[in-house]
This record gives structure tokens, sequence and C-alpha cells, in this order.
């Protein structure tokens, strides 16, 4: 069965509210699904995110002396994200080909 707590269980060796971690476990298990989503060939954890984070936007907007606006940093990572997803860039040019191109104010 399950236990149901009262009161608000506190540990202080460690700072830990357990009510707090038992609410988020109940509230987010269907997100903890890692053994199905690593059957599925899918990324478990941040890894990739970071990795792509630091391949796409450390790498080119990090260097030294570098300063960027957000509008300029956008346009640039939007070419950098169609540069380096397979198809993208091709399929970006063959819209341009085909409905033009209209630059934003």
């Amino acid at each position: 069965g399950r236990t149901s707590l009262n009161s608000s269980i506190y540990c202080p060796n460690r700072g830990v509210h357990f009510n707090d971690a038992i609410t988020y476990f109940q509230n987010h298990h269907h997100q903890m699904q890692d053994a199905e989503a690593w059957v599925r060939h899918l990324p478990i954890g941040s890894e990739v995110t970071e990795a792509g984070c630091k391949l796409i936007v450390k790498a080119r907007l990090c260097g030294a002396g570098m300063k960027w606006k957000e509008r300029g940093a956008g346009i640039v990572l939007s070419l950098r994200t169609l540069s380096y997803t397979q198809g993208r860039w091709q399929q970006f040019w063959s819209k341009v080909n085909r409905y033009g191109f209209t630059l934003p104010e």
C-alpha cells in the first residue's frame, strides 16, 4: 500500500523535505521512463542537449572578444543549425527558390 504522510518530515542532515520529494515523484513519475526510452534508442538525460549547445552556440558565440546583439546571434544560430542538421540546408534553399525570401524589419 501507499504510505500517507500527514506532517512534513525534514532531515536536518541533508536539508531534504521528504514530502516535497514524494510530491515531485508523484507528479513526474510519467517522465521517468528511462528504461523504455533506452529500449527505443532515445537519448536519456541532458547530455545530447548540452553537447548541442556546446557545438552550436558556445563554439560560435563565445569566442574571445565576441559580443552579440540578440538579433544578430539569432540569425547566426539559425544558419548554424541549418548547416549542422542533415538535409535542412538544402531544404531551406529550395523553399527560398520556390517562395522567395523577405527580411524582417
